[in-house]
């Protein structure tokens, strides 16, 4: 299926965003990886009996979900799947 240029550009920007966070995080930053999973709670639960706290714990856990999503995509996959569309682009 072909790709757009604005979808194309798009998926190169999260490529090297994934390829930054991967070389950030490899060795020691994997320290760093562990305190941010363990100050956002990543292995708990977010519930609260306030709805505030609920919304704080909630939140801080979604910004250590994002960098791990990130560090854990696929970056060969996700560069053959746009090779593929490209030369899907070509041949139409």
């Amino acid at each position: 299926m072909p790709l757009d240029e604005e979808t194309r550009k798009e998926v190169e920007k999260r490529i090297r965003r994934s390829v930054m966070f991967q070389e950030l995080f490899r060795g020691t930053g994997e320290e760093v990886l562990d305190e941010i999973n363990m100050f956002a709670g990543m292995k708990n639960d977010t519930f609260d009996k306030d709805p505030y706290e609920h919304a704080y714990n909630a939140g801080r856990r979604s910004v250590a979900i994002f960098i791990n999503n990130v560090i854990n995509q696929n970056v060969k996959e996700v560069q053959e799947a746009l090779k593929e569309a490209a030369k899907g682009d070509s041949n139409g």
